[in-house]
């Protein structure tokens, strides 16, 4: 009984949404049947098949270690009221969407989601026959919210069809991030059951959108979609010519990096705008060759600073004689990685 119920479900559903169609007749029934096939198939290997409750299985148990993890900074912070009987929503539940938040921030600052995205999203294409940026928003729901994963493509956004931007939106609204996984799990609701629904993530927004919205006008060919990292030294250069050509501004308080700031520092000379960091540390950082630059300052201190005072509180107050450097490699990462490497007495 309660398959037929689910099958009548499904029916139901897709149903509405053909009567909501804005375009009946071209509905790719094709590609609708192949997503919901491949959905059932999904649906069967980690539900029914050994190895693929093997998988889910693993895959829960570490995500519930990592966020037995967060429990534990929680519990350091807010004791009783973490770890006591009353329930308080804020503390056990918020508190762990904010730690799964950070995390997933430094998993897609590192290139672990864009990894993993990336890849998952070309198959999806090959099966959908879906455009790269389709493919590449609605895996990357299986991860990121519904206002995170447009973010990332916004700069294909003015390139895409009426389609291809209702799918983003239907992804967005059909998924839950893993921030949100964490906080319905503190709730009391199995992870496993939440990962099974989030797998079910890039296939049904796609069927879902192309029987509502289909694509009739001729989509754009966009290859090698990557992941919009506003921190990008490009992205630094042009917004900072727009602010002081187009919109006039008298002084700019530079973003975090070196090297983003570095690549804004030229375009200030030019246009005899001063630009303020706030933490571009790199040592020449406002350096143009010999000279300074005329519009760069900077109010934090300089790599060499802070590389031999880390250095000399490892070696006097901790007593430490070796050390691993774990950094990024860029010109943020790249001074202070040396000037502590220069100063650490080994």
């Amino acid at each position: 009984m309660k398959l037929v119920l689910n099958i009548v479900g499904m029916l139901i559903v897709l149903a509405i949404c053909f009567l909501i169609s804005w375009d009946r007749k071209n509905v790719e029934w094709k590609k609708v049947g192949i997503a919901l096939i491949a959905e059932i198939i999904i649906a069967i290997i980690i539900v029914k098949v050994p190895l693929g409750q093997k998988l889910i299985s693993l895959l829960s148990n570490g995500l519930t270690a990592v966020i037995n993890c967060g429990n534990e900074g929680l519990t350091f912070v807010f004791g009783d009221l973490f770890t006591g009987n009353m329930s308080i929503f804020i503390i056990k539940s918020l508190g762990n969407i904010i730690f799964v938040s950070a995390l997933v921030s430094v998993l897609y600052y590192l290139g672990v989601i864009g990894f993993v995205v990336k890849w998952i999203g070309k198959g999806v294409g090959k099966l959908m026959g879906t455009t790269e940026v389709e493919s590449f928003v609605a895996v990357a729901n299986m991860f990121l919210g519904h206002t995170d994963s447009p973010i990332l493509v916004s700069k294909y956004l003015k390139d895409l069809t009426d389609s291809e931007i209702f799918l983003i939106l239907v992804s967005g609204m059909g998924s839950m991030s893993a921030s949100i996984l964490g906080g319905y799990h503190a709730l009391g609701i199995p992870m496993e059951y939440l990962l099974i629904a989030s797998a079910m993530v890039p296939l049904g927004s796609i069927m879902i959108s192309k029987i509502i919205l289909p694509q009739t006008e001729k989509a754009k060919s966009i290859t090698d979609v990557k992941m919009d990292n506003k921190g990008d030294a490009s992205e630094s250069t042009s917004a900072a010519t727009k602010l002081m050509t187009e919109d006039g501004v008298a002084f700019i308080v530079e973003p975090a990096t070196s090297g983003a700031s570095i690549a804004t520092y030229p375009v200030a000379d030019q246009n005899q705008v001063p630009v303020i960091s706030p933490s571009a540390t790199q040592v020449d950082a406002t350096m143009n060759g010999d000279s300074p630059y005329e519009y760069a300052f900077r109010i934090c201190f300089e790599d060499s600073y802070q590389g031999k005072a880390m250095a000399k509180f490892g070696y006097e107050n901790l007593g430490k004689k070796k050390a691993v450097i774990i950094n990024e490699v860029s010109d943020y990462g790249k001074g202070l990685t040396k000037e502590f490497t220069q100063n650490l007495k080994i």
